[in-house]
């Protein structure tokens, strides 16, 4: 620019030049102590910064050129920034509120940015953590010898510090366990989402049928003085094997039942199809509407009657799944049952259906059409007719079977009972001998009382069984039960148990104590006799069939629970040997040692019934695998060398089953064999279609694994063990595994309700 003035003269440079901007800020967040946690550097230009109440808050930058003068303003005050050439740092100190800070600044030419630089500057609470039981509903049954996996989740917004579970069992009105199980510290403070699992398996802490345990799961984060965040309570009812095996024959029960109404619907509907069929041989050139709205109605009827003859063989298959949970169920009378259901599935398909279908073409034919038509339908109504009184007259047998099972494991719960309370009744003598029971301790009353109640019930429940043994005897025309039956009435069984508890209320304890004994020997040997008439006709059911097709559905059913049970007790080594498990582990050790053997019992039964030479070499590696994990657990080691015999065993049986699948897979490909529906079953039980020789279901599942971080602990709870009924008992019976690891179907869910809730009341 040139400048003239008279004789002055002068030149002025004019440069232009942009708005001076921020290049770089960066946030810097110093979080307070109880966090424990490093500070924290944002990206290199931050326009929003998360952070706790309480934390100090940096901001460090720099501008495109020297700056002269630089503040952070807020809506409440303003923050001056330290600067360096073009190079700033503003301190906000610690923060306790949410915050918009603008920054003001001044070049070195006195330029001012064009826009502010703004920065939201969040200061949050620090919440309380969350934890959950994922995949469990609030309530559920387990049977007493099944193992059901917990799965706990926590997770927190600035770290956890620690997840624990929490056990309580209640026994009437009475909480008989009340403990933390499982605590997992988290040793790294920045840990936001954590868990672990936890195998819950009733037989562990002694429980009985009709206890109920509750779990609840506990988060800390590391908040000073708050109290640990608790997840919903979920609860389980535990049902011994004798009421379950109970509560499915009901049912079986109940939908043969239906099924017999079902046939008598049936034989109504053959009658109205024969009368209508001579109404329309009498028309001579048209059905008149009449007729066509009662065949209308007929094929209806026809048609709900077959619909409900599928929903029961529905029901039926669930029924039969949930009964595969069940030791003491025979695998022959489940599958004898299955093949029932099938049948009512095919007459129902083939049968009932297509007789609708028939009546509904005769609606619209011609009278001599129509005739044929109905003469058809006629025909599939006889056929179905004839196969659902051959079905109600199977199952007649098979429902009979399954009863004598159940009527032989009653008595020997009683047997067990009497067992039990004999070593309660010894325990409690040395504190109550000579006494009074008005002048007994407060606790050695209750516990008194207890008892006595207890025998009270099984008073009760052997009233009940000697009625039931006896119909069945008078039904059946068994020998044995009716032996039984007369033995418990000769020896006046049903007033001897009552005497006990009179005696046991009188605190003659001496006395009932040789009493309990008595009557333990007098079921033992009753229950005995049942069995043995069992097995005996279970043994001359069999031997038939078994040259070449021989069916080896029950010995692969068998390897699968074999194989589960093997991966619940890795699980449950792997818990036990965390340093977060706070259970007593000398108990653990020992009841995994005795399920280990056990399970290798279990195997021996297989490989004799097999009796496949081949098999032979991976039955001898099985079973050498099993016998290093028992005795590392009975020297209480749950180290990784027992659980990789463990593990090692689980794999061989796996290949066990996946051979002998291809061979049955086989075997019904090439149309081997009278009836595969054992096989059918199984393969749908493992979601596997018939003929495959691999599925999904075969591979061995991922176990759950508690969490081995943090340390050990020098405290553990109080005894977990509780006076209970040993339903194991020193008595084995083959082919008797612990059922799988599966959630109950609503179904048996509802009846489970039912029957806690008549306990309650």
């Amino acid at each position: 620019l040139a400048l003239k003035a008279g004789d002055y003269r002068a030149a002025i440079d004019l440069v232009p030049m942009d708005r001076p901007v921020v290049t770089e800020c960066e946030g810097l967040v110093s979080y307070p102590a109880y966090l424990k946690l490093p500070d924290f550097t944002s990206g290199p230009m931050v326009r929003s910064l998360d952070f706790p109440l309480g934390s100090k808050v940096l901001l460090r930058g720099s501008a495109d050129r020297s700056i002269t003068m630089m503040t952070a303003a807020t809506p409440d005050r303003s923050h001056p920034a330290e600067i360096d050439g073009n190079s700033f740092v503003i301190n906000f100190g610690q923060l306790q509120e949410e915050e918009l800070a603008q920054l003001h600044f001044v070049d070195r030419f006195g330029l001012k940015p064009k826009l502010r630089h703004a920065i939201r500057l969040n200061a949050r609470e620090d919440e309380p953590p969350q934890v959950d039981f994922r995949e469990v509903p609030p309530e559920s049954s387990i049977l007493l010898l099944e193992t059901i996996t917990l799965r706990i989740s926590s997770n927190d917004d600035f770290g956890l510090s620690s997840t624990k579970l929490r056990m309580k069992a209640i026994r009437g009105g009475d909480v008989i366990i009340d403990t933390t199980l499982y605590d997992q510290p988290e040793a790294n403070s920045s840990v936001l989402q954590s868990g672990f699992t936890f195998p819950f398996d009733p037989r562990f802490f002694t429980l009985q049928d009709g206890d109920v345990a509750e779990f609840t799961a506990l988060a800390s984060d590391r908040m000073p003085d708050r109290e640990p965040v608790q997840s919903r309570t979920v609860r389980f009812f535990i049902v011994g094997p004798e009421k379950h095996a109970e509560i499915i024959r009901d049912r079986m029960e109940a939908i043969m039942s239906r099924t017999s109404e079902i046939a008598r619907e049936q034989e109504s509907l053959l009658m109205e199809t024969i009368e209508l069929q001579e109404e329309v041989e009498a028309s001579e050139e048209s059905i008149d509407s009449k007729t066509e709205r009662k065949l209308s109605k007929l094929a209806d009827m026809q048609r709900a009657n077959s619909r409900d003859l599928k929903a029961n063989a529905e029901e039926g298959m669930e029924v039969l799944e949930e009964a595969a949970r069940n030791p003491l169920f025979d695998q022959d009378a489940l599958k004898d049952f299955g093949e029932t259901l099938e049948k009512m599935e095919s007459v129902a398909s083939n049968q009932m259906s297509p007789a609708s279908s028939k009546m509904q073409e005769a609606q619209s034919s011609p009278p001599s059409a129509a005739s044929e038509s109905l003469a058809e339908a006629e025909q599939l109504e006889r056929e179905a007719l004839e196969q659902l009184q051959e079905i109600l007259s199977d199952s007649s047998d098979q429902l009979d079977r399954l009863e004598a099972l159940t009527l032989a494991q009653r008595l020997r719960k009683v047997e067990k009972t009497e067992n039990l309370l004999s070593r309660n009744v010894l325990t409690l003598l040395p504190k109550s001998i000579g006494e009074r029971a008005e002048q007994l301790a407060e606790s050695i009353f209750s516990e008194k009382e207890r008892i006595e109640a207890v025998q009270l019930e099984t008073h009760l429940e052997a009233i009940e069984v000697k009625k039931e043994i006896s119909r069945f005897h008078e039904r059946t025309g068994k020998p044995a039960y009716g032996e039984v039956s007369e033995l418990m009435e000769e020896e006046k069984a049903e007033d001897g148990l009552f005497e006990v508890s009179r005696k046991i209320d009188r605190n003659v304890g001496f006395e009932a104590l040789d009493e309990l004994e008595l009557w333990e020997a007098n079921f033992k040997k009753w229950a005995d006799m049942l069995e043995e008439a069992n097995s005996e006709e279970s043994g001359s059911g069999q031997g038939q069939g078994q040259g070449e097709g021989k069916d080896i559905t029950e010995q692969i059913m068998a390897l699968l629970r074999i194989r589960d049970s093997q991966g619940d007790i890795i699980q449950k080594t792997k818990v036990v040997n965390s340093g977060n498990f706070l259970a007593q582990r000398e108990k653990w050790t020992e009841t995994l040692a005795d399920q280990q053997q056990e399970l290798m019992l279990d195997l021996t039964d297989v490989q004799i019934e097999l009796a496949e030479e081949s098999l032979n070499p991976l039955f001898d590696d099985a079973h050498t695998a099993m016998y290093g994990s028992a005795a590392g657990l009975e020297n209480g080691d749950s180290g990784d060398e027992t659980v990789s015999a463990q593990t090692e065993s689980k794999e061989i049986v796996t290949d066990l089953i996946n051979i002998l699948l291809e061979s049955a897979g086989s075997q019904q490909q090439s149309g081997q064999g009278q009836s595969m529906t054992g096989m059918q079953l199984l393969m749908q039980q493992m979601g596997q279609q018939p003929g495959q020789s691999q599925a999904a279901g075969m591979t061995p599942g991922e176990s759950g694994q508690g969490s081995t971080q943090g340390g050990t602990t020098d405290k553990a709870p109080g005894d977990l063990t509780g006076n209970n009924l040993d339903l194991e008992g020193d008595r084995r019976n083959s082919k008797r595994t612990g059922g799988a690891s599966q959630s109950p179907p609503p179904e048996f869910k509802k009846v489970m309700e039912n029957y806690f809730r008549s306990i309650e009341e």
